[in-house]
């Protein structure tokens, strides 16, 4: 008699046991529901009565990178319990930053990626991950770049750095794209910045280096050792990040 009356009891502790914590998981999934109606909260999860991510629309166990990723060059995603990837929550955000500058209209880039962190390289330089420095996309043809800044004239006593200085977009080819907005933008506000010639001009001298000669550094033929047969074998760093003119990396957005 005494076992069926704590068998009883046991049971009936259970019940209430799950009760409870279907109502605090019921409470859980209620709050994520709202993190995402009121914006606080994009990642579509709610915690359950244990403290487990899990999926609004599933139910499934989901986990979020730190954004703290993203300053080491990797993307905040949410994955599931494989570690696969369910959304990408860095690209995300960066496609959201290009719609909404793809409507301003006016700019001809936007910047992608702020990090400064070593990005893909020129497939046809069979290069990977050398070209370092902020990204930028193209609001037309969602090409990349890179921004670089370069002398295109003499300064004399006196003058503001702008004279004879210009920001650059620059390709994964290591080739000079255009003027970087800002320097289109300071020349139509009257700021003495070289003229549209001169920038045409030395984009011109720089992809000719770049692409048909020995680079603008003077490295191209340099950006991979040989081997004892004279062979090309692994990457020279150093002239690698030369020929993308690592040195001259404008960081922020131009």
């Amino acid at each position: 008699m005494f076992g069926i009356i704590m068998g009883l009891i046991s049971t009936g502790c259970a019940m209430i046991d799950g009760i409870k914590r279907g109502y605090e998981s019921a409470q859980g999934y209620n709050r994520g529901l709202q993190r995402k109606a009121n914006g606080t909260d994009n990642t579509n999860t709610y915690f359950d009565w244990r403290g487990t991510r899990r999926d609004l629309d599933t139910g499934e166990i989901r986990f979020v990178d730190p954004i703290l990723n993203e300053s080491y060059g990797q993307d905040q995603c949410i994955r599931d319990v494989y570690g696969n990837v369910v959304r990408n929550l860095s690209e995300e955000r960066r496609q959201a930053k290009f719609d909404e500058a793809k409507k301003k209209g006016d700019r001809t880039v936007v910047l992608y990626d702020k990090n400064g962190i070593v990005i893909r390289a020129a497939k046809s330089q069979n290069i990977k991950d050398y070209c370092e420095g902020p990204q930028f996309k193209d609001l037309k043809n969602g090409s990349m770049y890179v921004a670089r800044r370069f002398k295109l004239k003499d300064l004399k006593k006196g003058d503001e750095i702008d004279v004879g200085y210009v920001t650059f977009y620059m390709n994964f080819d290591g080739l000079l794209v255009r003027e970087a907005d800002s320097v289109t933008k300071k020349r139509e506000q009257g700021i003495n910045v070289p003229s549209v010639e001169e920038v045409t001009a030395f984009i011109n001298k720089f992809n000719t280096k770049q692409g048909y000669e020995n680079g603008w550094y003077n490295c191209k033929d340099k950006m991979y050792h040989r081997d004892n047969f004279g062979k090309l074998d692994r990457l020279n760093f150093y002239n690698v990040g030369q020929f993308y003119c690592n040195e001259n990396i404008v960081y922020g957005d131009v």
